[in-house]
Formats: C-alpha cells, sequence, structure tokens
C-alpha cells in the first residue's frame, strides 16, 4: 500500500505526463486520502520546493525529486 505522499506524487507525475492541470480537487477525487492529508502533503512538497501551489493550479518545479519521492517514500 502507498503513502499519502506517494499516492499524491504518482498522481502529480501522471497529470504532467499527460498535461493535465492539477488542482486540489482533482487529487480529492482521485487519491484516497482526507482532503486535510492532501493540503498537509502538498504543503509538504511546496516547502521542499517540488511544486508551486498559484490560486487553484499546482504546478511541479522539480520533477526529479518528486520522482524520487515516490520512489523512495515508504
Amino acid at each position: 500500500m502507498h503513502s499519502a505522499l506517494q499516492q499524491i506524487g504518482l498522481f502529480l507525475l501522471y497529470c504532467a505526463h499527460e498535461h493535465i492541470p492539477i488542482t486540489r480537487e482533482k487529487i480529492t477525487y482521485e487519491v484516497d486520502t482526507s482532503y486535510r492529508n492532501i493540503n498537509r502533503v502538498l504543503k509538504k512538497l511546496a516547502d521542499i520546493n517540488v511544486i508551486q501551489i498559484n490560486r487553484s493550479i499546482i504546478k511541479i518545479t522539480d520533477f526529479q525529486t518528486l520522482q524520487q519521492i515516490v520512489e523512495t517514500e515508504d
């Protein structure tokens, strides 16, 4: 079973690869975790400069680090 961080990270990478705009709402519908947990993970990723959140749109700023997080998070 993947952690919330892995699930969200995988979804962010998928959306970026498919050129799908990423929003909190999309994550909520696709990832099996609470809205509160999603916000916690997004804040963590933003704090380490892996993503940038502008209004409702989320942009990945460091694909390599996000990929490493997804692969190594337990």
